[in-house]
């Protein structure tokens, strides 16, 4: 709605919107105009009142900055074996000497290493720890060193504090220019003080595969809390077999390698719940999942906003049908096995 509104700007005295992201409940306005002049963009936190919602207080970014904002910490792997590209910046020889140096700085940039050897939930703890004692205007920065960080890892960084994530791949060149761009940044989300809690949001539950309609409901109903709090994004689908083929059929040939991928059948359709994945990725999941072509097992796949449709009775149901075994493959219909056969 909001693109479709933009393109009669010029007939408009302003354009906002509401929305849930950054950790809770905002108001972003795009444009407002008035015989006093016009306003720019301004992104604002709302708080939830009993009768409705009011823009939460800011608190104003300190007029002392430290006196250390050009001043640089990193871990030595970020600079890919070059030295010190000034007299601004520090390089740490470990994980624990960054932290300690962090810790007494006010607006810095703070640059840690992400690598297969460097445990996650310790990065994040740190990120939270130094944004929550710090304040918002040091600048955290993560660069992938190795291909470690998946979408919901990314998530969890950012919510925990983190201004800028370089990912894998980015030239040395292409780093320190990123690094440059959030100078004078001042890091404006919401940061939760639980990080036990917000880690609890950001990780799946231990399970995965087809479970029972009760356990599939308990289970996204529970990992839903991240959507609402707007610091991650899952699918929810509904998939209908083609003509034929009934969704215990179509489960007979499916791997689920994630813990939070879970699906159960409810009727004649598939429900299925796919944990940090983007819009951009459902049929990359999908065709991980199920060995042979989705697309023709499925004539249909909706996909839902919220859970409100796992509260029905028929998801009160505990029992968990088995799927054919996977040798029964030859008995779906012929369209399906010779698609993903000829190579689809």
């Amino acid at each position: 709605m909001v693109e479709r509104l933009r393109v009669f700007n010029q007939c408009l005295d302003g354009l906002g919107q509401v929305y849930r992201g950054k950790g809770g409940v905002r108001y972003l306005q795009h444009f407002w105009s008035n015989p006093l002049g016009k306003a720019a963009t301004r992104d604002m936190e709302l708080t939830r009142l009993s009768a409705g919602f009011a823009v939460a207080a800011t608190p104003q970014a300190p007029s002392d900055t430290g006196g250390d904002e050009l001043l640089c910490l990193a871990q030595r792997p970020v600079l890919e074996g070059a030295p010190a590209f000034s007299e601004h910046w520090q390089v740490c020889e470990s994980f624990e000497e960054l932290g300690g140096k962090a810790s007494r700085a006010v607006s810095a940039t703070v640059i840690f290493a992400m690598d297969g050897g460097q445990r996650l939930d310790s990065l994040a703890r740190q990120l939270h720890h130094l944004r929550q004692s710090r304040g918002n205007a040091l600048k955290l920065v993560v660069r992938e060193m190795a291909p470690t960080l998946r979408y919901q890892d990314e998530q969890l960084l950012l919510a925990c504090g983190a201004s800028q994530i370089v990912p894998f791949g980015a030239s040395l060149s292409r780093f320190l220019t990123m690094v440059e761009s959030i100078q004078g940044y001042v890091w404006r989300r919401h940061l939760p003080t639980d990080f036990d809690a917000l880690l609890a949001r950001l990780r799946p539950l231990a399970i995965c595969g087809l479970v029972a309609p009760r356990a599939f409901a308990e289970a996204v109903q529970s990992m839903w809390h991240g959507v609402r709090n707007g610091e991650i994004v899952h699918q929810l689908l509904v998939l209908r077999p083609a003509p034929g083929l009934t969704p215990l059929q179509a489960c007979s040939r499916t791997v689920f390698r994630r813990d939070g991928d879970i699906a159960c059948v409810v009727g004649e359709v598939l429900f299925l719940f796919l944990f940090a994945c983007r819009s951009e990725g459902v049929e990359q999941a999908l065709d991980h999942i199920f060995q042979l072509s989705w697309k023709e097992l499925f004539i249909s796949q909706e996909v839902l906003a919220g859970v409100d449709s796992l509260t029905t009775p028929a998801f009160l149901d505990s029992y968990l049908p088995q799927p054919p075994r996977s040798d029964t493959a030859a008995q779906l219909p012929a369209q399906v096995t010779s698609g993903r056969l000829a190579g689809r």
